[in-house]
């Protein structure tokens, strides 16, 4: 059975295991990774759209070789056009409606048959900054939440919700699913490690734009560079909505 992934990311694996506890009949979800898989088990991902960076996802299924079955990649404008009707038993974007909008929402449902499945995960940006163990200078916390704010701001000017995330339950009910479930998680971001890489990313390609608009400064954002960097300092990332519900049969 298909599912399509739309910005999808691999590291989903904690969405599936809740989605195996209201399936319709017949319908089984699994990661793949069976020797012996269901005769009706559903392969993820069986195809991967982007809408702007094809060939990150080809770069993804290319290093996907635990999936059985094809993998298909195509290029998606899913602002312009929903996806194919009723196409698949799984609809999938992460980390998308925050930056383009609820509005999108539709054109994915679209994709999903009677008794299927739309997931959407999505950041939302309601805790502050935290550092364990606490700087002696209580200062870098504000400069760091400063920061934050700082960004969040300019990525808002963009078109970035962040309050997306605690949007979905009531906008997936609206869309007239069934069953709707969510839940938050937080991830622990340990300084020093590969953890930090996509805030430290994140953070120096917006430098430019946050210095520039006078958002905030250069010493700031080195640091909260420097924490990212400082082995045993842990702090929480945002916190990542999951949410699910099943279309009408």
């Amino acid at each position: 059975m298909p599912a399509v992934f739309v910005h999808g990311n691999p590291e989903t694996s904690e969405v599936w295991d809740s989605l195996r506890s209201h399936p319709r009949p017949g319908f089984r979800a699994t990661r793949g990774r069976s020797a012996q898989p269901h005769p009706n088990a559903l392969r993820l991902p069986a195809r991967l759209a982007a809408r702007h960076e094809p060939s990150l996802c080809r770069g993804r299924a290319s290093r996907r070789s635990s999936i059985s079955g094809p993998v298909e990649v195509a290029e998606h404008d899913i602002i312009a056009a929903p996806l194919p009707s009723g196409e698949f038993d799984v609809v999938h974007a992460r980390l998308l409606v925050e930056h383009i909008g609820m509005g999108v929402l539709p054109n994915l449902l679209a994709g999903v048959r009677p008794g299927g499945l739309l997931v959407i995960e999505d950041y939302d940006m309601v805790l502050p900054v935290t550092s364990y163990p606490s700087h002696a200078d209580p200062q870098r916390l504000v400069d760091a939440q400063h920061v934050a704010d700082a960004v969040g701001d300019l990525m808002g000017s963009m078109g970035f919700d962040g309050e997306c995330g605690r949007k979905l339950p009531s906008e997936l009910e609206a869309l007239g699913l069934e069953d709707v479930q969510a839940e938050g998680r937080v991830r622990l971001i340990r300084g020093g490690t590969a953890d930090t890489a996509f805030f430290r990313l994140s953070l120096e390609s917006l430098r430019e734009a946050l210095v520039s608009s006078g958002r905030a400064r250069d010493e700031e954002i080195d640091a909260l560079l420097a924490n990212f960097a400082e082995p045993g300092r842990t702090g929480l990332s945002p916190v990542l909505v999951a949410c699910h519900g099943r279309r009408p049969s």
